[in-house]
């Protein structure tokens, strides 16, 4: 719980931090958490550890990406529509040997969730005014 609330705090810093500056890029890390988040039309990497069985939607951006011993969460947007994007997960968990455990439509907001070995990934999908926000957490199951 500690390291939840300690990541959310940071990543609220983080981000605070980069608003109303383009371009601002900003880093914060320690023992266990890593945060970066790009402003602008700046991006950053994906983590090192990210698994490659995880799809990222062709043409996405990272823009923020959280890491801590047991969870990493990326957001990122995409020029698609949030209806394309939430079909492109769908469809490439189940290529890559994830199980759908469900779909959800709340308001604007479309959240798959799929388990694949001793991993839960949780990604959720809006509309925004140039395509798609997109935000991915994937954890070890029992982390």
């Amino acid at each position: 719980m500690r390291t939840i609330v300690l990541t959310l705090c940071c990543a609220a810093l983080a981000l605070g931090a980069g608003c109303g500056k383009q371009g601002a890029n900003v880093q914060v890390k320690n023992k266990d958490v890593n945060i970066q988040a790009a402003g602008g039309s700046n991006t950053v990497a994906l983590p090192d550890n990210f698994p490659k069985d995880v799809p990222i939607i062709p043409g996405g951006s990272v823009k923020t990406a959280i890491t801590t011993n047991d969870v990493v969460s990326i957001a990122l947007v995409a020029p698609a529509p949030a209806a394309e994007v939430a079909k492109y997960y769908q469809e490439n968990f189940k290529s890559q040997g994830w199980k759908i455990e469900s779909t959800a439509v709340i308001g604007q907001v479309t959240m798959v969730t799929a388990s694949k070995d001793q991993r839960a990934c949780s990604v959720q999908i809006g509309q925004g005014p140039d395509g798609s926000t997109v935000m991915i957490a994937l954890r070890t199951k029992g982390g």
